[in-house]
Order: C-alpha cells, then sequence, then structure tokens
C-alpha cells in the first residue's frame, strides 16, 4: 500500500469524541501517521513484525500499522472511549485485519508480552510534566525499536532517557503538526507545533 492511499484511509478514521486535556488527546494527523508508519516499514520494523501502540487513542497507528502488514498489532490505552472509538474505526476499514487487538489499560503497568517494535506519540507533558516518560519506560522494557513523537524542546531529554536504558537514535524526521481548536483554555482557532520522530534502537 502506497503513502498516500494509507493516509486516505487514515484520513477516514474517526477522531475521538470528547478529548481530555488532562490526557492530552489529540489524534495523530493523518498525513504524519502515513510518513512515520511507512518510514517504519521502510526499515523493516512493520511487515511481518509484532507491533505495539502504546496509548493509542482512537488507533490511528495500530490500524495503519496492520493494513502495513505487520503480523500483530496491540493498541493500550486508559481511556474506555478511545478504545470504544478504536474499535469502531477497526470495523470503518475496508479490509480484514484479525491481528489487530486494542487493550484498555494503563500502559504504563498493563501485562503485555515484548514486540518487535512500538510506535506511539505518548503525552507531550504540556498539561502534566513527565507524562512522557512512563510511556518511554515501557517501551524501552518491551521491544528493542521504539518510533515514539516528541516535541522539539524535548528532544535532548528523551534521547538521553532512551541512551540510559541501553538505546541509540539511529533516525530522525521533523513534523509541523495542526493543531485543532479543542479545549477551553485553547486560544487559537489553529496553531501548529513543531513535533518530532525519534527512532531507537537498543544496542
Amino acid at each position: 500500500m502506497r503513502k498516500k492511499e494509507l493516509e486516505i484511509l487514515l484520513e477516514a478514521l474517526l477522531d475521538h469524541p470528547s478529548p481530555s486535556p488532562a490526557l492530552e488527546q489529540y489524534t495523530t494527523p493523518a498525513a504524519v501517521a502515513s510518513d512515520v508508519l511507512h518510514t517504519a516499514r521502510m526499515s523493516g520494523d512493520i511487515e511481518g513484525r509484532r507491533v505495539l501502540d502504546l496509548g493509542c487513542g482512537t488507533g490511528v497507528f495500530t490500524i495503519g500499522a496492520a493494513l502495513l502488514g505487520a503480523s500483530k498489532v496491540v493498541g493500550v490505552d486508559i481511556d474506555p472511549l478511545s478504545i470504544h472509538t478504536a474499535h469502531i474505526n477497526l470495523r470503518r476499514v475496508p479490509a480484514d485485519l484479525p491481528g489487530v487487538a486494542f487493550i484498555l489499560g494503563d500502559a504504563s503497568s498493563t501485562p503485555l508480552p515484548e514486540f518487535d517494535t512500538v510506535i506511539m506519540n505518548p503525552p507531550f507533558g504540556a498539561q502534566r510534566r513527565g507524562a512522557d516518560r512512563p510511556f518511554l519506560e515501557r517501551a524501552s522494557q518491551l521491544s528493542g525499536t521504539v518510533y515514539t513523537i516528541a516535541n522539539a524542546p524535548s528532544r535532548s531529554f528523551t534521547i538521553s532517557f532512551m541512551q540510559r536504558r541501553g538505546f541509540q537514535m539511529v533516525g530522525e524526521k521533523k513534523y509541523i503538526m495542526p493543531l485543532r481548536y479543542r479545549f477551553r483554555f485553547h486560544t487559537r482557532e489553529k496553531a501548529e507545533i513543531e513535533s518530532l520522530l525519534l527512532i531507537f534502537k537498543r544496542r
């Protein structure tokens, strides 16, 4: 499946109907998700692989990885409405994806097996400092390959955090992600945030 075809399918998925600012529930834009997933695919980290999406939200990365040929994909999220919407989105995809599972649970403590690849867009910590750390910690425990999205100012911290856990950064991409007005504290209808895809491999 070509990147543009994947983007079109992901664009049709439902957004979260009632996002929580405390959980920083911003859906990854389809164009960004498609590019991240194809980057992982070109590196051999999706097709035939077991893929984990921590903080899966409405299932964009989970479903996208399955569409690109992952043998098994698990999405984990602590929010029941996110998991409910992810199940709806899975049924909206015009493809049979039997290897997909969504789990309601805390990404930092839900019992999980090891995976070949983690692909995630964790909270940036804008509302709760350090909110990204449990996701990075768990990803480093469950897989030797981690694709994570971070906001640009946290780049150095994220790299250092993963290096201390035996990982090296092997790739990086920059995205300008549009954020629509979603919460009452937003002062503009639309904003843009510089985000980074950071790719890590266990040394």
